[in-house]
């Protein structure tokens, strides 16, 4: 896949649902890393007959609308790739899920990735847990890796301000945190609290005016709300079959803000284990460990500063797209 003088370079086609952190932490930094010629692709706004698919490399990245699985297929020319980070299975199984949303996952998650199998499509996936329960494609895993703008802005002072930031498919989670931030005001009620999530995770949130909820944002607004500004993230995790089967990104979120974090301990987080405190599913627990940051300036500032470095690691550490 590596181009010369005599042969032009390698295509890439990454098909996305829209700019998301998956491209942004999994592709992205390792196809800038190769000498092939990279094109990302809307796949809501750009349709299959306006792209030659033939001769080149497409990586589908999540998600993938009926048209684009119909015109793959028809491709003989295309080889594909595809990454998942997401328990698929797990997901439709959880009813805390809107049905919405899980009609997303079965319709253009699961079933194009069981339709293209015979298609000869390899799969890149993001942990050892999914691995496991894709095993029968004989998936590779992809570590997460951080882009150069996640760790270029300085470290900012200590911060008290506790943020937690959760997409839709964390709703379960969103009760969790929001249990433990109570908690937390109780004995420290001039905290300051900033909360990112979806529409139906605000009434959870309303129990003070402490909380700052923000409706979700798309990646790139997000990426750059969290350059920077640094205090405390929060990640708690319920011990759920989706949960097992994600990948710490969030700590890349953490480095970019320069912030201070605590994750919940569990498949999700061991990559993190020696760096930053890993806090079992249990309200009490975090609580203690939140009340022990805000109390401690310097806490702070080494938790983020040993967030950073680790962050930082994996970003020379990680194995390449392809041999």
């Amino acid at each position: 896949m590596v181009g010369n003088a005599r042969s032009p370079r390698q295509r890439v086609l990454v098909l996305v649902r829209g700019a998301n952190p998956s491209s942004d932490y999994y592709l992205m930094p390792r196809l800038a890393r190769m000498d092939v010629s990279v094109e990302t692709i809307d796949t809501r706004l750009h349709h299959p007959a306006d792209v030659a698919l033939d001769d080149a490399l497409v990586i589908i990245c999540r998600y993938l609308p009926w048209r684009w699985l119909r015109a793959l297929r028809a491709a003989p020319g295309a080889r594909l790739a595809a990454f998942v980070d997401d328990d698929y299975k797990a997901m439709l199984r959880d009813r805390r899920l809107p049905l919405g949303y899980r009609a997303l996952v079965a319709l253009q998650g699961l079933l194009p990735l069981r339709l293209l199998r015979s298609r000869g499509c390899r799969l890149w996936v993001s942990t050892p847990t999914l691995a496991d329960r894709l095993a029968a494609w004989q998936p590779r895993i992809l570590t997460p890796l951080p882009g150069a703008d996640d760790l270029a802005a300085p470290l900012p002072p200590p911060s008290d301000l506790v943020r937690y930031h959760a997409q839709l498919s964390h709703l379960g989670d969103h009760g969790l945190a929001a249990d433990i931030v109570r908690r937390v005001l109780a004995k420290r009620p001039a905290t300051r609290i900033e909360v990112i999530g979806p529409q139906a995770a605000a009434s959870l949130w309303s129990f003070s005016e402490q909380v700052r909820f923000i409706g979700e944002m798309d990646w790139p607004a997000y990426r750059a709300h969290t350059t920077g500004g640094g205090g405390i993230l929060i990640a708690p995790l319920r011990d759920t079959a989706v949960n097992r089967a994600r990948a710490p990104t969030k700590a890349i979120d953490a480095a970019r803000l320069g912030a201070a974090a605590l994750f919940g301990a569990g498949p999700a987080s061991q990559a993190l284990a020696g760096t930053v405190p890993l806090i079992p599913d249990d309200p009490a627990a975090w609580e203690t460990a939140l009340l022990g940051l805000l109390d401690d300036p310097a806490a702070i500032a080494a938790n983020a500063a040993a967030l950073r470095t680790t962050v930082a690691d994996w970003a020379r550490q990680a194995e390449p797209l392809a041999p």
